[in-house]
Protein backbone atom coordinates (compact mmCIF):
# COMPACT_ATOMS: atom_id res chain seq x y z
CA UNK A 1 0.00 0.00 0.00
CA UNK A 2 1.43 3.37 -1.00
CA UNK A 3 1.05 6.66 0.82
CA UNK A 4 -1.92 8.60 -0.52
CA UNK A 5 -1.95 12.06 0.95
CA UNK A 6 0.06 14.91 2.42
CA UNK A 7 -1.93 17.18 4.70
CA UNK A 8 -1.36 20.83 5.42
CA UNK A 9 -3.84 21.54 8.17
CA UNK A 10 -5.02 23.89 10.93
CA UNK A 11 -4.27 27.17 9.20
CA UNK A 12 -6.31 29.63 11.23
CA UNK A 13 -6.63 33.30 10.34
CA UNK A 14 -7.96 36.04 12.59
CA UNK A 15 -7.98 39.75 11.92
CA UNK A 16 -6.12 42.24 14.03
CA UNK A 17 -8.91 44.81 13.71
CA UNK A 18 -11.13 45.52 16.69
CA UNK A 19 -13.35 48.56 16.09
CA UNK A 20 -15.18 50.37 13.32
CA UNK A 21 -12.91 53.36 13.89
CA UNK A 22 -9.99 51.27 12.73
CA UNK A 23 -11.74 49.19 10.11
CA UNK A 24 -12.89 52.11 8.01
CA UNK A 25 -9.41 52.38 6.48
CA UNK A 26 -9.41 51.07 2.95
CA UNK A 27 -8.98 47.33 2.95
CA UNK A 28 -6.49 47.21 0.10
CA UNK A 29 -4.15 49.78 1.52
CA UNK A 30 -4.98 50.18 5.20
CA UNK A 31 -2.12 49.18 7.49
CA UNK A 32 -4.68 47.91 9.98
CA UNK A 33 -6.09 45.30 7.60
CA UNK A 34 -3.96 42.53 9.03
CA UNK A 35 -4.39 38.83 9.67
CA UNK A 36 -2.37 36.54 11.87
CA UNK A 37 -1.66 32.86 11.41
CA UNK A 38 -2.10 31.04 14.70
CA UNK A 39 -1.14 27.48 13.76
CA UNK A 40 0.17 25.77 10.69
CA UNK A 41 0.68 21.98 10.63
CA UNK A 42 2.00 19.86 7.80
CA UNK A 43 1.78 16.11 8.13
CA UNK A 44 1.79 12.91 6.14
CA UNK A 45 -0.72 10.13 6.69
CA UNK A 46 -0.07 6.54 5.72
CA UNK A 47 3.23 4.72 5.27
CA UNK A 48 6.65 6.13 4.46
CA UNK A 49 6.55 6.15 0.63
CA UNK A 50 6.53 9.95 0.65
CA UNK A 51 8.33 12.08 3.23
CA UNK A 52 8.53 15.79 3.83
CA UNK A 53 10.88 18.39 5.30
CA UNK A 54 11.66 22.10 5.53
CA UNK A 55 15.30 21.32 4.61
CA UNK A 56 17.13 19.44 1.86
CA UNK A 57 19.11 17.40 4.39
CA UNK A 58 18.14 13.77 3.73
CA UNK A 59 18.24 12.97 7.43
CA UNK A 60 15.57 15.61 8.10
CA UNK A 61 12.78 13.99 6.07
CA UNK A 62 9.94 12.49 8.06
CA UNK A 63 6.20 11.89 8.04
CA UNK A 64 5.14 15.06 9.83
CA UNK A 65 6.20 18.67 10.25
CA UNK A 66 4.77 20.18 13.41
CA UNK A 67 3.16 23.60 13.80
CA UNK A 68 6.12 24.84 15.82
CA UNK A 69 8.43 24.16 12.85
CA UNK A 70 6.29 26.12 10.39
CA UNK A 71 4.86 28.93 12.48
CA UNK A 72 6.28 32.34 11.72
CA UNK A 73 5.58 35.74 13.24
CA UNK A 74 3.97 37.85 10.52
CA UNK A 75 0.72 39.54 9.57
CA UNK A 76 -1.45 39.15 6.48
CA UNK A 77 -2.25 42.18 4.35
CA UNK A 78 -3.64 42.33 0.80
CA UNK A 79 -1.02 41.79 -1.90
CA UNK A 80 -1.22 40.64 -5.52
CA UNK A 81 0.31 37.90 -7.64
CA UNK A 82 0.29 40.19 -10.69
CA UNK A 83 3.43 40.64 -12.81
CA UNK A 84 4.37 36.99 -12.32
CA UNK A 85 6.29 36.86 -15.59
CA UNK A 86 8.75 39.44 -14.22
CA UNK A 87 10.13 36.97 -11.68
CA UNK A 88 9.29 33.71 -13.45
CA UNK A 89 11.41 34.67 -16.46
CA UNK A 90 14.33 34.85 -14.03
CA UNK A 91 13.25 31.57 -12.38
CA UNK A 92 13.28 33.03 -8.87
CA UNK A 93 13.21 30.47 -6.08
CA UNK A 94 10.42 32.33 -4.24
CA UNK A 95 7.26 33.94 -5.65
CA UNK A 96 7.04 37.74 -5.60
CA UNK A 97 3.96 39.67 -4.50
CA UNK A 98 3.15 43.32 -5.23
CA UNK A 99 0.88 46.14 -4.15
CA UNK A 100 -1.55 48.00 -6.42
CA UNK A 101 1.22 50.19 -7.84
CA UNK A 102 3.51 47.27 -8.64
CA UNK A 103 5.76 47.80 -5.61
CA UNK A 104 7.19 44.55 -4.26
CA UNK A 105 6.02 43.34 -0.84
CA UNK A 106 8.27 41.32 1.43
CA UNK A 107 5.69 40.67 4.15
CA UNK A 108 1.95 40.29 4.61
CA UNK A 109 1.68 36.72 3.32
CA UNK A 110 2.73 33.16 4.18
CA UNK A 111 5.39 31.70 1.89
CA UNK A 112 7.52 28.68 2.79
CA UNK A 113 9.87 26.28 0.99
CA UNK A 114 8.84 22.66 1.46
CA UNK A 115 10.73 19.60 0.24
CA UNK A 116 9.29 16.25 -0.80
CA UNK A 117 11.12 12.93 -1.05
CA UNK A 118 9.53 9.86 -2.56
CA UNK A 119 10.78 6.28 -2.82
CA UNK A 120 8.81 5.98 -6.07
CA UNK A 121 8.28 8.35 -9.02
CA UNK A 122 4.87 10.00 -8.76
CA UNK A 123 2.99 13.13 -9.74
CA UNK A 124 1.43 14.99 -6.81
CA UNK A 125 -1.73 17.12 -6.96
CA UNK A 126 -4.16 18.87 -4.60
CA UNK A 127 -6.83 16.66 -3.05
CA UNK A 128 -10.10 18.61 -2.93
CA UNK A 129 -12.50 15.69 -2.56
CA UNK A 130 -14.65 15.17 0.56
CA UNK A 131 -13.47 18.30 2.32
CA UNK A 132 -9.82 17.26 2.38
CA UNK A 133 -8.83 20.78 1.28
CA UNK A 134 -10.83 23.84 2.31
CA UNK A 135 -10.81 27.49 3.33
CA UNK A 136 -13.87 27.92 5.54
CA UNK A 137 -15.35 30.77 7.52
CA UNK A 138 -15.02 30.67 11.29
CA UNK A 139 -18.71 31.41 11.80
CA UNK A 140 -18.52 31.84 15.57
CA UNK A 141 -15.65 34.32 15.34
CA UNK A 142 -17.33 36.20 12.49
CA UNK A 143 -20.58 36.42 14.44
CA UNK A 144 -18.74 37.84 17.44
CA UNK A 145 -16.98 40.31 15.14
CA UNK A 146 -20.34 41.29 13.59
CA UNK A 147 -21.81 41.92 17.05
CA UNK A 148 -18.89 44.18 17.95
CA UNK A 149 -19.15 46.14 14.69
CA UNK A 150 -22.90 46.50 15.07
CA UNK A 151 -22.52 47.85 18.61
CA UNK A 152 -20.03 50.46 17.34
CA UNK A 153 -22.41 51.47 14.56
CA UNK A 154 -25.34 51.78 16.98
CA UNK A 155 -23.28 53.93 19.31
CA UNK A 156 -22.42 56.31 16.49
CA UNK A 157 -25.84 56.16 14.86
CA UNK A 158 -28.71 54.70 16.98
CA UNK A 159 -30.97 54.68 13.90
CA UNK A 160 -28.69 52.48 11.80
CA UNK A 161 -30.55 49.95 9.68
CA UNK A 162 -27.60 47.58 9.34
CA UNK A 163 -28.19 44.25 11.12
CA UNK A 164 -25.76 41.84 12.74
CA UNK A 165 -26.65 39.15 10.20
CA UNK A 166 -25.97 41.51 7.31
CA UNK A 167 -22.55 42.31 8.73
CA UNK A 168 -21.74 38.62 9.21
CA UNK A 169 -22.81 37.83 5.66
CA UNK A 170 -20.28 40.38 4.44
CA UNK A 171 -17.55 39.02 6.71
CA UNK A 172 -18.23 35.51 5.43
CA UNK A 173 -17.32 36.67 1.92
CA UNK A 174 -13.73 37.00 3.10
CA UNK A 175 -12.78 33.47 2.09
CA UNK A 176 -13.37 34.41 -1.55
CA UNK A 177 -10.28 36.62 -1.69
CA UNK A 178 -7.94 34.01 -0.16
CA UNK A 179 -5.46 32.42 -2.54
CA UNK A 180 -2.99 29.59 -2.29
CA UNK A 181 -0.10 29.20 -4.70
CA UNK A 182 2.48 26.50 -5.36
CA UNK A 183 5.84 27.20 -7.00
CA UNK A 184 7.50 24.05 -8.32
CA UNK A 185 11.23 24.67 -8.53
CA UNK A 186 12.93 21.68 -10.13
CA UNK A 187 15.03 21.37 -13.35
CA UNK A 188 12.97 21.27 -16.55
CA UNK A 189 9.74 21.82 -14.62
CA UNK A 190 9.61 25.35 -13.28
CA UNK A 191 5.90 26.01 -12.77
CA UNK A 192 3.64 28.27 -10.73
CA UNK A 193 0.06 27.40 -9.82
CA UNK A 194 -2.43 29.87 -8.31
CA UNK A 195 -5.47 28.31 -6.63
CA UNK A 196 -8.57 30.47 -6.14
CA UNK A 197 -10.71 28.09 -4.06
CA UNK A 198 -14.07 29.82 -4.61
CA UNK A 199 -13.46 31.43 -7.97
CA UNK A 200 -16.23 33.65 -9.33
CA UNK A 201 -15.42 34.95 -12.78
CA UNK A 202 -12.13 36.57 -13.76
CA UNK A 203 -9.99 38.72 -11.48
CA UNK A 204 -8.30 41.52 -13.40
CA UNK A 205 -4.97 42.82 -12.14
CA UNK A 206 -5.82 46.46 -12.69
CA UNK A 207 -8.34 49.25 -12.91
CA UNK A 208 -9.35 52.56 -11.33
CA UNK A 209 -9.06 52.93 -7.55
CA UNK A 210 -10.11 55.36 -4.84
CA UNK A 211 -7.06 54.86 -2.63
CA UNK A 212 -7.46 57.84 -0.32
CA UNK A 213 -11.16 57.21 0.27
CA UNK A 214 -12.35 60.67 -0.77
CA UNK A 215 -15.08 59.19 -2.98
CA UNK A 216 -13.34 59.87 -6.30
CA UNK A 217 -11.14 57.68 -8.44
CA UNK A 218 -7.53 58.80 -8.03
CA UNK A 219 -5.91 61.08 -10.58
CA UNK A 220 -2.41 62.21 -11.41
CA UNK A 221 -1.09 65.57 -12.61
CA UNK A 222 0.54 66.26 -15.96
CA UNK A 223 1.80 69.53 -17.37
CA UNK A 224 -0.20 70.76 -20.38
CA UNK A 225 1.83 70.33 -23.57
CA UNK A 226 0.52 73.60 -25.06
CA UNK A 227 0.41 75.75 -21.91
CA UNK A 228 3.37 75.06 -19.62
CA UNK A 229 1.71 77.01 -16.83
CA UNK A 230 -1.32 74.74 -16.77
CA UNK A 231 -1.53 71.44 -14.89
CA UNK A 232 -4.01 68.87 -16.17
CA UNK A 233 -5.47 65.96 -14.18
CA UNK A 234 -5.86 62.44 -15.55
CA UNK A 235 -7.63 59.43 -14.07
CA UNK A 236 -5.02 56.92 -12.96
CA UNK A 237 -5.32 53.31 -14.14
CA UNK A 238 -3.42 51.08 -11.74
CA UNK A 239 -2.11 47.56 -12.08
CA UNK A 240 -0.52 45.39 -14.73
CA UNK A 241 -1.10 47.05 -18.13
CA UNK A 242 0.49 46.16 -21.44
CA UNK A 243 1.02 49.82 -22.42
CA UNK A 244 -0.22 52.91 -20.56
CA UNK A 245 0.09 54.97 -23.74
CA UNK A 246 -2.90 53.06 -25.15
CA UNK A 247 -5.25 54.55 -22.54
CA UNK A 248 -7.96 56.75 -24.09
CA UNK A 249 -9.35 59.67 -22.07
CA UNK A 250 -12.52 61.73 -22.22
CA UNK A 251 -12.14 65.51 -22.01
CA UNK A 252 -12.88 67.27 -18.67
CA UNK A 253 -16.45 68.40 -18.07
CA UNK A 254 -16.15 70.58 -14.94
CA UNK A 255 -13.43 72.89 -13.69
CA UNK A 256 -13.97 72.10 -9.99
CA UNK A 257 -15.15 69.32 -7.71
CA UNK A 258 -15.78 69.00 -3.97
CA UNK A 259 -12.77 67.94 -1.94
CA UNK A 260 -14.33 64.89 -0.37
CA UNK A 261 -17.46 62.82 0.14
CA UNK A 262 -18.79 62.56 3.69
CA UNK A 263 -19.61 58.99 4.72
CA UNK A 264 -21.40 57.48 7.69
CA UNK A 265 -19.81 54.48 9.47
CA UNK A 266 -22.21 52.21 7.55
CA UNK A 267 -21.10 53.69 4.23
CA UNK A 268 -17.45 53.27 5.22
CA UNK A 269 -18.10 49.66 6.16
CA UNK A 270 -19.80 48.86 2.87
CA UNK A 271 -17.49 51.07 0.80
CA UNK A 272 -14.34 49.98 -0.95
CA UNK A 273 -11.53 51.36 -3.07
CA UNK A 274 -12.94 49.76 -6.24
CA UNK A 275 -15.94 52.10 -6.19
CA UNK A 276 -15.70 55.83 -6.74
CA UNK A 277 -17.00 58.74 -8.77
CA UNK A 278 -15.22 60.12 -11.81
CA UNK A 279 -13.43 63.39 -11.15
CA UNK A 280 -15.03 65.42 -13.94
CA UNK A 281 -12.42 68.17 -13.75
CA UNK A 282 -9.96 65.53 -15.04
CA UNK A 283 -9.43 63.69 -18.29
CA UNK A 284 -11.42 60.56 -17.38
CA UNK A 285 -10.60 56.99 -18.34
CA UNK A 286 -12.64 55.63 -21.25
CA UNK A 287 -12.40 51.87 -20.72
CA UNK A 288 -14.25 50.78 -23.85
CA UNK A 289 -12.26 53.04 -26.16
CA UNK A 290 -9.02 52.06 -24.45
CA UNK A 291 -9.66 48.35 -24.98
CA UNK A 292 -10.53 49.04 -28.60
CA UNK A 293 -7.23 50.91 -28.83
CA UNK A 294 -5.35 47.79 -27.71
CA UNK A 295 -5.06 48.34 -23.95
CA UNK A 296 -4.89 45.09 -22.03
CA UNK A 297 -5.18 44.56 -18.26
CA UNK A 298 -3.61 41.29 -17.13
CA UNK A 299 -5.96 38.64 -15.79
CA UNK A 300 -5.31 36.21 -12.97
CA UNK A 301 -4.43 32.71 -14.17
CA UNK A 302 -5.99 30.60 -11.44
CA UNK A 303 -7.45 27.17 -10.79
CA UNK A 304 -10.58 26.70 -8.69
CA UNK A 305 -11.55 23.77 -6.51
CA UNK A 306 -14.28 22.96 -9.04
CA UNK A 307 -11.65 22.88 -11.79
CA UNK A 308 -9.61 20.37 -9.78
CA UNK A 309 -12.65 18.22 -9.09
CA UNK A 310 -13.15 17.97 -12.84
CA UNK A 311 -9.46 17.48 -13.65
CA UNK A 312 -6.97 16.92 -10.83
CA UNK A 313 -4.15 16.82 -13.39
CA UNK A 314 -4.33 20.61 -13.71
CA UNK A 315 -1.69 20.54 -10.98
CA UNK A 316 1.14 18.07 -11.52
CA UNK A 317 4.18 18.19 -9.27
CA UNK A 318 6.78 15.64 -10.41
CA UNK A 319 8.42 13.76 -7.53
CA UNK A 320 11.13 11.50 -8.92
CA UNK A 321 12.40 8.46 -7.08
CA UNK A 322 14.81 9.44 -4.28
CA UNK A 323 15.20 12.98 -5.68
CA UNK A 324 14.42 15.94 -3.43
CA UNK A 325 11.60 18.06 -4.90
CA UNK A 326 11.40 21.72 -3.87
CA UNK A 327 8.06 23.52 -3.79
CA UNK A 328 7.00 26.82 -2.24
CA UNK A 329 3.57 26.97 -0.61
CA UNK A 330 2.09 30.47 -0.27
CA UNK A 331 -1.18 31.68 1.23
CA UNK A 332 -2.14 35.30 0.60
CA UNK A 333 -5.01 37.73 0.06
CA UNK A 334 -5.43 38.75 -3.58
CA UNK A 335 -5.88 42.51 -3.35
CA UNK A 336 -7.39 42.81 -6.84
CA UNK A 337 -10.19 40.41 -5.87
CA UNK A 338 -13.36 42.49 -5.53
CA UNK A 339 -14.10 40.79 -2.18
CA UNK A 340 -10.90 42.19 -0.65
CA UNK A 341 -12.70 45.26 0.70
CA UNK A 342 -13.70 47.05 3.92
CA UNK A 343 -16.60 44.83 4.90
CA UNK A 344 -14.50 41.65 4.95
CA UNK A 345 -11.90 43.15 7.28
CA UNK A 346 -11.75 41.43 10.63
CA UNK A 347 -13.11 38.12 9.31
CA UNK A 348 -11.71 34.78 10.47
CA UNK A 349 -11.19 31.51 8.64
CA UNK A 350 -10.00 27.93 9.06
CA UNK A 351 -8.12 25.98 6.43
CA UNK A 352 -6.75 22.59 5.53
CA UNK A 353 -4.66 21.80 2.44
CA UNK A 354 -4.10 18.21 1.28
CA UNK A 355 -1.87 16.87 -1.46
CA UNK A 356 -2.33 13.47 -3.08
CA UNK A 357 -0.39 11.12 -5.31
CA UNK A 358 -1.78 11.36 -8.82
CA UNK A 359 -0.31 8.67 -11.01
CA UNK A 360 3.16 7.33 -11.64
CA UNK A 361 5.73 9.08 -13.82
CA UNK A 362 6.54 7.03 -16.88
Amino acid sequence: MTKKRIILTSLVGTAAVATIAVSITLAWYGASNLLTINTFDLSIAGNTTLKISTKRDLDSFKEEITASELKEDFLFEPVSAMKRSAWMDEQKDMPVFYDYAGVRHTSGFFSKKIYLLSSLSYYVSIDVEDGKTFFNNDSDANFARAQSLHADMKEDNPDTQVTINEIQDRLDNFKKCIRMSILVNIPDHYQYYVIDPYKEGITKYGGMLDIDGDGYYDTYEKRNAHDIGKIDHYTKVFGELNNEELIVYNNPINSLRSDSVNRSPEEWFYGNCFEGAQDLRAYTYNEQASIANGLEIAEEESISFDDLRSNDSLIKIPCYQNVVTEIVISVYLEGWDRQCINDTMGASFDSKISFKLNGGIV
